[in-house]
């Protein structure tokens, strides 16, 4: 098995600095306000570092195809060559941009991985908590990837509202599965 790419360590690193956010120890009797107070920064570390989860994959996406495509993109000198679309796309890294030219450059449908559909489920609830706060509006920013998250938790999706349910297994998983993406993914863009 070929070593992995420098973008995959990277990944990597961050994926093990947001597991060290939850290895500190606990009170034996904590009082009731405490328990709240803990389980509240657990519920605000467990969204952050979702999206910090996902930000790491798409960041490996990104700093990929750049790495790969236009690595005269990195040099402190770097001028964009007017009329280039493909260095227009990179430096605008929406997840249609990469998509597309990860499709149409390096060759790779993303949508065509294994993990794929579920890294973009995890997209949509990254999305729900940065910009809903993690609260579940159906009617407002309806997400139809993520109902049958809820309807898992035996929550009906077009009567509940509220916060998302959340618990430390939802990030062990966000982390599995955006790792395992950039691991199916970097062999095929390995020299």
């Amino acid at each position: 098995m070929p070593l992995p790419s420098v973008d995959v360590e990277t990944a990597v690193f961050h994926a093990n600095g947001i597991r060290a956010l939850f290895d500190t120890k606990r009170a034996a009797h904590p009082s009731r306000r405490r328990r709240r107070r803990v389980a509240a920064v657990e519920r605000l570390t467990i969204e952050l570092s979702i999206g910090r989860t996902v930000g790491f994959a798409e960041l490996y996406l990104h700093m990929r195809a750049v790495r790969k495509l236009r690595p005269q993109m990195f040099s402190p000198a770097f001028k964009a060559t007017p009329g280039d679309k493909l260095i227009g796309q990179l430096q605008k890294p929406t997840i249609a941009n990469i998509k597309t030219v990860w499709k149409r450059h390096l060759n790779i449908d993303l949508e065509g991985l294994t993990g794929w559909s579920d890294f973009d489920v995890l997209r949509e609830l990254r999305h729900l908590l940065v910009h809903s706060l993690g609260a579940w509006e159906p009617v407002i920013d309806p997400k139809p990837k993520l109902t049958a998250r809820l309807r898992a938790m035996g929550l009906h999706p077009d009567l509940y509202r509220g916060p998302v349910p959340l618990d430390r297994s939802d990030l062990d998983n966000a982390i599995k599965t955006s790792l395992a993406l950039l691991m199916e993914l970097d062999p095929k863009t390995l020299p």
